[in-house]
């Protein structure tokens, strides 16, 4: 099983061009699982709020993947482990987000 996580950026910066960039790094991961950060509608009015209450500031930044224990059956063995959505357009450029991709493949 392929899991596959990926911050999509939520900003306009290189769009419609990144957009491309952005569906082709994830369809080359071909994961079974396929978990995204900062997609935003941006035709939602909310997402044009900015309040102190729901900003947090981190110095860092650490991607998970994270699995429910399984018990009592064994525990999946990491297989492999590797970044996406690193290349940079020629055109913009800009990779298809302002993070990478982490993909992990497990056997269970």
């Amino acid at each position: 099983m392929r899991i596959a996580t990926y911050n999509t950026w939520n900003s306009d910066a290189g769009m419609p061009i990144r957009f491309r960039q952005l569906a082709d790094a994830i369809i080359r991961e071909r994961a079974d699982i396929l978990c995204l950060q900062e997609v935003a509608d941006r035709e939602n009015p909310r997402w044009s709020v900015v309040e102190a209450k729901n900003t947090v500031e981190v110095n860092q930044r650490v991607d998970w993947i994270m699995l429910k224990n399984p018990y009592p059956a064994g525990l999946p063995q990491l297989k492999a482990c590797s970044l996406f959505g690193t290349d940079i357009s020629e055109e913009t450029g800009l990779a298809a987000s302002d993070h990478y991709g982490v993909a992990a493949e497990l056997e269970f």
